[in-house]
């Protein structure tokens, strides 16, 4: 992800300020939303002690799944349901309108390709997309069985590429440029095509 946040969630595009006009809440921005949690989740690192993981590491791997784990709010079953009338929201709550796989997903591949291009994939830090892959699926909850939420099926497959197909990709590469994301819809496509031989 990007080197740095900015605090504003507009992106100038040809010469125009713009939003992605994607939402993580009734009527906040996803970007401003991401942002908001990597700074938290950058703050409270200073109140880790030293572990058996590269602090630089750490700090990277924290963006990234800060940056991730709702990302998946960007599919339009999500943003249907949070746009939608209070009575109306219940109605539209389903597997497809879900976030987590989505987020966790994006989160491992980013993990992986950083500690792959820094050379770090090694030791302790092997474990790394592992994790920022659970600490992404499980954010909404306990996690109960490891080896049950590394797993992806055939139904985790195919709800997954649903809601890529269903992202606005004008409105995600907003998104995108806002949180200095360092891949594009076409990356995502590429990975989402062999999530079978990944997971």
């Amino acid at each position: 992800m990007g080197k740095g946040l900015s605090s504003s969630s507009n992106v100038i595009v040809g010469g125009i300020n713009r939003e992605s006009g994607l939402f993580s809440h009734p009527g906040k921005f996803l970007e401003d939303h991401l942002k908001s949690v990597a700074e938290i989740g950058a703050l409270s690192l200073n109140d880790t002690p030293n572990l058996l993981i590269d602090r630089e590491v750490l700090k990277k791997v924290t963006e990234i799944v800060t940056l991730s784990h709702d990302i998946g709010k960007a599919n339009a079953y999500f943003q249907r349901y949070i746009t939608a009338p209070k009575e109306e929201m219940d109605s539209l709550k389903n597997r497809k309108s879900t976030h987590a796989l989505f987020g966790a997903v994006v989160a491992y591949f980013l993990t992986k390709e950083f500690l792959e291009r820094e050379e770090k994939l090694d030791g302790f830090n092997r474990f790394l997309p592992v994790a920022a892959f659970l600490v992404c699926r499980k954010h909404h909850g306990d996690l109960a069985d490891f080896n049950s939420h590394i797993i992806l099926d055939e139904k985790d497959e195919l709800l997954l590429n649903e809601q890529l197909k269903s992202i606005d990709r004008e409105k995600f590469d907003i998104l995108l440029q806002s949180i200095g994301s360092p891949f594009d819809f076409k990356w995502l496509q590429g990975k989402f095509e062999n999530l079978k031989a990944v997971f």
